[in-house]
């Protein structure tokens, strides 16, 4: 995924060892998960903090 990640545009982001998500699908952010439709992916405590920031200012 370290190889992907580097190729796909900005709004792509790590947010599990597993998972790469598209921000712009993001629904919403629950605890730990995200909600993609009907999809809840773990996130990370490592990358938490940096998805919060990066859905912050794709919003803007």
């Amino acid at each position: 995924l370290k190889d992907l990640i580097d190729k796909l545009p900005d709004e792509f982001m790590r947010v599990h060892n597993s998972y790469i998500i598209n921000l712009k699908n993001v629904s919403y952010i629950q605890d730990s998960h995200l909600i993609i439709e009907e999809h809840k992916i773990a996130i990370a405590k490592s990358y938490k903090d940096c998805l919060i920031n990066c859905i912050d200012k794709l919003l803007l």
